[in-house]
């Protein structure tokens, strides 16, 4: 909840163009953001992009606007770095709710929800919006069952927020993985009701991350080089160690026969432990090596 996120949404980039930090935390409260499970997977991609050693400085999310969005998405936000191209997308975050269990069910008419069955049963005030049906339909027709099981399948918090919509000014807007449509005041009435209950239903919602590891690793070289100062000839790759595919430069400084069967033996240990090693035993000088293992990460 408090990883800060570094967040371009859609009012920023059809407005000012600036990004804004702020925690998951405020980004969920203030409706930036989704809901907390998408957070959550966002907040885990900037930990693992961090944690491989791309440089924070370049990283931001962007929301997809109304207009790209896919048509199963109800929110989507892709992680993007800043390299030499630009900002390019490196991991995509679409929030599918529940599209695909509802589309299943409704083409199969199985009823696709998981349950949680409580240890004993408990009353629970229940809130809905009961549809007049004869009004519905004639607004709606062929798309009846669709809004009739999107109505049903509003929260407590969702239908008090439609009912209030809907007494301010007669009309409010109704959302769900299967279409939008718009609810006005004749169509639904809100009724509040107690009842026992020993399990509670409800249809999963699914995250999808979806990373390009060749994009990311691009990344990770750009945001690793650098050259020496006053020599753009000197490359070095600054690798972290959990990335490098070198670990350890073995460099003798005495090129003696005496001094190799404890070379030979270092490297054998170093490697049975795990650690991959370069052995640089040539006759070149030592700052040469030095340069030549910059140039490899390790």
């Amino acid at each position: 909840a408090d990883v800060v996120l570094t967040l371009f949404d859609r009012d920023h980039q059809l407005g000012d163009g600036r990004t804004v930090a702020t925690t998951c935390a405020d980004a969920v409260a203030q409706g930036t953001v989704d809901n907390e499970t998408l957070c959550y997977f966002m907040a885990r991609t900037q930990l693992f992009a961090l944690r491989m050693g791309l440089n924070p400085a370049k990283l931001r999310f962007r929301q997809h606007l109304s207009t790209e969005m896919a048509h199963y998405a109800s929110d989507c936000w892709d992680l993007e770095v800043e390299t030499t191209y630009g900002w390019i997308e490196c991991v995509g975050h679409a929030d599918r709710a529940c599209y695909d269990l509802q589309v299943h069910s409704t083409r199969s008419n199985v009823d696709l929800v998981a349950s949680k069955r409580l240890d004993e049963p408990m009353a629970v005030e229940t809130v809905t919006l009961r549809p007049d049906k004869s009004k519905m339909g004639r607004a709606f027709r062929k798309e009846m069952a669709q809004v009739l099981e999107a109505v049903e399948s509003l929260s407590t918090d969702e239908c008090v927020s439609i009912d209030a919509q809907l007494n301010d000014s007669g009309a409010a807007p109704l959302t769900s993985c299967a279409g939008s449509w718009t609810l006005t005041r004749e169509m639904v009435r809100l009724d509040r009701s107690t009842k026992m209950v020993s399990e509670i239903k409800f249809a999963p919602s699914v995250i999808e991350p979806s990373f390009g590891i060749g994009r990311l690793i691009y990344a990770l070289f750009e945001h690793s080089y650098s050259t020496r100062e006053n020599d753009d000839r000197r490359g070095v790759m600054s690798f972290r160690p959990l990335v490098a595919p070198l670990k350890v430069a073995l460099l003798p400084l005495s090129s003696s026969p005496q001094f190799m069967p404890v070379l030979h033996s270092l490297q054998q240990e170093l490697t049975r432990r795990g650690l991959s090693t370069k052995v640089d035993a040539s006759n070149a000088a030592i700052g040469r090596r030095y340069a030549r293992t910059d140039e490899l990460g390790v």
